[in-house]
């Protein structure tokens, strides 16, 4: 029994984001939602269910501890470097570590230091803002932070990173548009437009398509 529970749970751990993934390029509404949000939902779903075999704590510990070396590359792997953007893409980064670094430091000094893992809370948010979950669960781990306490700031920062979606879909986008010189598209001519166009469709593209032919060998 204990051998099927393993390949049940190894089976949803695989196929759910398989799943989602697809979902999300096949609908546009759950693609403004993003699969990060909707697998959340998914797991305190599970997470609430009466179903609960010894071996998901095992399962869950090997799954995080396999995925961890494997994020950043595979996060890599489907980003355009070029010369011609490095200007837009330095000033994307060094705006986003400066917004994190306020971000995590005010939060610090408003609840954090009156938190027993207050400072540890801190490092692995600033993990979560600069390399994404998975880089926050190998902090988590080296800072030994109780899983309570690391579930809880997760759940918070998906709820706070909803509303923040809502924001960017709403009118922030205006605003991110100036900020980095973006031109508005309804200014755009028609051969810009189908230019920008094209470029979206690019970037959701399936950035693993064909990882194992020889055409992406």
């Amino acid at each position: 029994m204990a051998i099927l529970n393993y390949v049940i749970i190894a089976f949803i751990f695989c196929l759910a984001p398989a799943v989602v993934l697809r979902l999300c390029r096949r609908f546009p509404l759950l693609d403004k939602l993003g699969p990060i949000i909707i697998l959340y939902g998914l797991g305190i779903l599970i997470g609430n269910i009466a179903w609960h075999p010894a071996e998901m704590p095992i399962m869950q510990e090997v799954a995080t501890s396999a995925t961890i070396p494997l994020a950043i590359p595979m996060m890599l792997f489907g980003c355009c470097f070029t010369i011609n953007e490095f200007k837009q893409q330095a000033k994307v980064v060094f705006s986003g570590f400066l917004a994190a670094f306020l971000a995590i430091t005010i939060g610090y000094l408003l609840f954090g230091k009156h938190l027993e893992e207050g400072s540890e809370i801190g490092g692995v948010m600033s993990g979560m803002y600069t390399g994404g979950m998975l880089n926050a669960a190998a902090l988590q781990s080296i800072f030994k932070i109780d899983e309570q306490s690391y579930v809880m700031m997760c759940s918070y920062d998906i709820i706070i990173s909803f509303l923040y979606l809502v924001f960017l879909i709403s009118v922030g986008y205006k605003f991110f548009r100036r900020l980095y010189n973006e031109r508005v598209t309804t200014n755009l001519s028609q051969q810009e437009r189908e230019e920008l166009e094209r470029q979206i469709a690019e970037q959701k593209r399936n950035p693993y398509e064909g990882l194992w032919t020889k055409k992406r060998s």
